[in-house]
């Protein structure tokens, strides 16, 4: 159903956290020259641009990130289920909050552990609020849309 706007909302949430899985959430540059990339699958030191040296893996942040990229994705083809689509929506607030907090956690645990020099924060490392939002919106939109349906049944 694309022409519903709850749809919408939807596929704009899973690309935002796509994104974040995908895209350098904080970069840190040490004081003897090194530079470290945080990224939902893990740190990774860059020694040149070609091939990056993991540093060590963030498991549980992929993990949730994946997840809460690709329940929007179920929530779109459960149209026909509203209340079922209202409980994944809370279930995706849920996972959306549980990853701003690990993003922030692995930022300031990176911050403490490495000798930082400088340090610049990436812009994907808030995409979780802003899904969150899209969430909520969508939320809104499935509930409207079910009273909707539920006068129209009242009229016939």
């Amino acid at each position: 159903m694309i022409q519903r706007k709850q749809t919408l909302y939807l596929l704009a949430a899973a690309v935002l956290m796509a994104i974040t899985l995908l895209m350098p959430l904080a970069t840190y540059f040490g004081r003897e020259g090194s530079e470290y990339v945080l990224k939902g699958l893990g740190v990774f030191e860059l020694i040149d641009a070609v091939h990056p040296s993991p540093v060590f893996t963030t498991l549980y942040l992929a993990a949730l990130l994946a997840l809460s990229a690709l329940l929007p994705l179920v929530i779109i083809f459960l149209f026909k289920k509203r209340f079922l689509q209202v409980r994944l929506c809370f279930a995706e607030t849920v996972l959306l909050l549980g990853a701003q907090g690990f993003i922030a956690y692995h930022i300031y645990n990176l911050y403490k552990s490495v000798d930082v020099a400088s340090w610049k924060f990436g812009v994907p490392s808030i995409f979780p609020i802003l899904a969150l939002v899209f969430v909520i919106l969508a939320i809104r939109a499935i509930i409207r849309d079910h009273n909707l349906i539920k006068s129209l049944n009242r009229i016939r």
